[in-house]
């Protein structure tokens, strides 16, 4: 899935040895963002619709637990989405006009495959009502909440997204917008010292630690903040945090304290969310201290991690369409169920390789050629 500045998983020239892989990717986060990808296309395809419901009791037990507890990738992909923008961002000189270029790249790169998604959603949800009387895939869809899609704004005006999943974009736009922005003031407030010196340093925690601290322990206790990114501040932050560590623009100490503060947290409120984030956020940082970072999984897995933001975007429209057809065929019929359940997967999978190839990857293109040199 795309969560940065840069292409999926494509992180050029890393400096610190003990965390530079091979080549230029770090193919751990692709067989990551692939799996977690995965993850949560099989958590919505047994999650909607008559089907799994007809399914679920066939199953085998610790199948149909996997399939319901496999939201987690999302905790993943935030804690990635921090690590790699920091990533992204390292040495950049944030002026106005970059930041421009920053955002309108990230607009391309995330933007282009999403709109795609949300007309194909709209388009389809109108001959679904009209030809078959089902508003099952998106119900009601008035032009302002279809424009309030588009704009990344459904969550924050008061309507439902019109796809599952793509609130996680709007998240991802704010985050990258609001960690450009505390950069640029620590690098004011350090006006030229190197990064990594001591005045960089109590910036860089002056600026992230307390909202971080916030986010955990005020407003993700509050769920009216979820449409924003300050909610899940300090997921993201964590992964921030462990690039830098890495970098060596941060301490370690900083690393076990950040943990420290998310242990803390769960203490005084659990929430699985925090603790699968703690679980990456931990994962990244002995992966690149043991240099594990170059580890792929496999090449399914490097393919997976390829098309995992189309996967995330479009699965669920392609499942939606399987399933309906299956359940007007035959039923809740639990052996057709499943076939049908394996079907939408594969369908889920050839949509996401022709958004890809056909939106994503253009887009990418596009987006690296705007970037400042």
């Amino acid at each position: 899935m795309t969560t940065s500045a840069e292409a999926p998983g494509s992180l050029p020239g890393i400096s610190s040895p003990s965390c530079a892989p091979r080549g230029e990717r770090f193919p751990l986060i692709d067989a990551i963002r692939g799996l977690a990808a995965m993850g949560i296309a099989c958590y919505h395809l047994d999650r909607y619709g008559p089907i799994p419901v007809a399914v679920d009791p066939a199953l085998p037990e610790p199948l149909e637990w996997l399939l319901k507890h496999s939201w987690v990738g999302v905790q993943f992909f935030f804690v990635i989405a921090g690590f790699v923008a920091a990533y992204s961002l390292r040495g950049a000189r944030i002026t106005p006009s970059y930041v421009v270029n920053f955002a309108l790249r990230r607009l391309i790169r995330l933007g282009s495959p999403y709109w795609v998604v949300a007309i194909l959603v709209a388009g389809l949800n109108v001959l679904a009502i009209r030809w078959l009387g089902d508003d099952s895939l998106a119900g009601d869809v008035p032009w302002s909440r279809f424009f309030s899609q588009l704009l990344f704004l459904p969550d924050i005006i008061g309507y439902e997204n019109l796809s599952a999943g793509m609130w996680f974009v709007a998240i991802d736009l704010q985050f990258g917008m609001l960690l450009l922005i505390l950069l640029g003031i620590a690098g004011w407030l350090c006006r030229g010292r190197p990064a990594g010196s001591w005045l960089d340093q109590l910036a860089l925690l002056a600026l992230i630690v307390p909202l971080a601290m916030l986010a955990l322990f005020h407003f993700n206790l509050d769920s009216d903040n979820e449409m924003w990114a300050h909610y899940f501040f300090h997921l993201t932050a964590f992964g921030a945090v462990v690039w830098w560590v890495l970098e060596g623009r941060l301490s370690a100490s900083v690393f076990w304290a950040y943990l420290s503060m998310m242990l803390l947290g769960l203490a005084l409120y659990w929430r699985w969310e925090v603790a699968i984030a703690s679980i990456a956020g931990v994962t990244l940082y002995a992966a690149a201290r043991s240099g594990a970072m170059a580890w792929s999984g496999g090449r399914l897995l490097q393919y997976l991690g390829r098309i995992s933001y189309s996967l995330f975007l479009i699965h669920y429209l392609a499942q939606w369409i399987v399933l309906t057809l299956g359940y007007r065929l035959t039923g809740t019929q639990p052996v057709a169920g499943m076939l049908w359940m394996v079907l939408a997967m594969v369908t889920s999978l050839a949509a996401a390789h022709a958004l890809h190839i056909l939106v994503e990857q253009p887009a990418n293109r596009l987006a690296r050629r705007l970037k400042p040199h």
